[in-house]
Formats: C-alpha cells, structure tokens, sequence
C-alpha cells in the first residue's frame, strides 16, 4: 500500500515492477492495454511512457512463481522488481541484517519461521533489502521487500524473475538456487525457458510475430517434447 509515490520506500511495491527512468522517481503499471489467460499464463501488456512497452507472462512450475517481462525501451531506465514483502522482526535494520542474503540475481530474507526471496537466474540484476516505509502494509505495521534492481539501455531487454513458493525457511533455502536444469535461450524470433519442472516455454518476439505484432506464448510442454536446442542458440542470460 504506497504511503508515497516517488521513492521504493514510500511505494512499497510489493510483487512489483517498477520503472523509473531517473533513477528516483518510480512508477508502476496503472492499467493495461490486454490482459489474457493463454496456455496456464496470465498475459498482460502495459506502458508507463510513449516509447516504453512491457509484456508480462505470469505462471507457475512445481515450486516456482515465474514472471517473465519484455521491456522494449527507447530510453535508458532502471528497474526495480520485488519479491513478496516479510515483516521485520526488529525495530533496528542492523538486527535485522544477519537474515539477508543479496547477491547477483538474489535478494532473499530467512527469518526462523518465515521467508521470501526473488532470484534472477540470468544474474543480470543486482539483489538489494528496501527498508520500505512503516505503515504501508495492510497485515504488519513494518515490511522489507527482497528486490532485484537493474539500468537497461534503449532496446529490447528479458527480464527472468523466480519466486520459490514455500514460506518454510528450510525449503525455501534449498530452493534459492535453480535448479541446474533450468535454462533460458534467446532464439532467433523467440526465448525458450526450460524450467526445473520438465517444462519449456516459448515467448515469441516481433522478428517472429511481425512488426506491427504484439509478442505471443506458445503452450508449456513437456521436455521431451520440446524442440532441441541448437549449438547456435544464443543464452540470453550472456
């Protein structure tokens, strides 16, 4: 619940992704262009500025909550993603410290009973704690968002976010790495992301669809029967 509407603290953007294109000020999706159900997706498609477009897949795979966005920016901007927020055990951040774990690609809290995280598999975004501010959480009075943040330079940028499920601390740390089946692999017209769950899904871009084409998904399928990924495929995440 934002208690403001300029910085990650007073927005508290929980399960968010916001954009900001000084580094400041943030804005987050206020409505949608389309918004669908496709293949076990919720698709949704959104802009916060005349040359910014965002295509966002939601779904699930065994113990994962996956987000996949498409950020075709004519702008540099930087982003900042959260995961679900925790509430703080003390009133001091320094006693609270000892419970994080930020890294490249993570941003996770492991407190004794409970625990929320976000991983970037591509290790593209930077883990970071936002202290957000006291009130702005309708079930506890103080909160901290597990983010990943990012600068993305004009063009066409995928952005991989991971949530492992259980709140349980003990499953949660066992699931804070991907598992190294999963990959993610930029094709020609399309990215493939083969999750830990023996699924691959497909995310068409505009080389494929057409220009004048909004990105499209194809159904998640089983491994076996994904198509092979070639020697020439290029990782995304490089």
């Amino acid at each position: 619940m934002p208690v403001g509407a300029v910085t990650l603290e007073d927005g508290a953007y929980d399960n968010m992704l916001a954009l900001s294109d000084d580094g400041h000020h943030w804005r987050v999706r206020e409505t949608c262009t389309e918004v669908r159900m496709e293949n076990d997706m919720l698709v949704s498609t959104w802009s916060l500025w005349p040359d910014v477009s965002v295509r966002t897949w939601l779904f699930f795979d065994a113990e994962w909550q996956v987000r996949v966005h498409r950020l075709k920016t004519g702008r540099q901007l930087f982003s900042a993603e959260a995961g679900h927020a925790i509430p703080r055990l003390d009133l001091q951040i320094k006693a609270e410290e000892h419970y994080w774990q930020v890294d490249q690609g993570l941003a996770a809290v492991i407190h004794p009973d409970t625990a929320a995280g976000i991983v970037d598999p591509c290790a593209k975004r930077t883990g970071t704690i936002v202290v957000v501010t006291p009130n702005s959480n309708l079930l506890h009075p103080r909160t901290i968002l597990p983010t990943l943040r990012g600068t993305h330079a004009p063009g066409v940028h995928w952005l991989v976010s991971l949530l492992p499920i259980p709140c349980s601390p003990s499953l949660f740390s066992k699931l804070l790495k991907p598992d190294a089946e999963m990959k993610i692999h930029r094709h020609p017209g399309h990215l493939a992301l083969r999750l830990p769950g023996g699924q691959t899904a497909f995310f068409m871009d505009e080389a494929q669809t057409g220009e004048n084409k909004d990105p499209e998904s194809r159904p998640l399928v089983n491994d076996e029967q994904a198509p092979a990924i070639s020697e020439e495929t290029v990782d995304v995440c490089g």
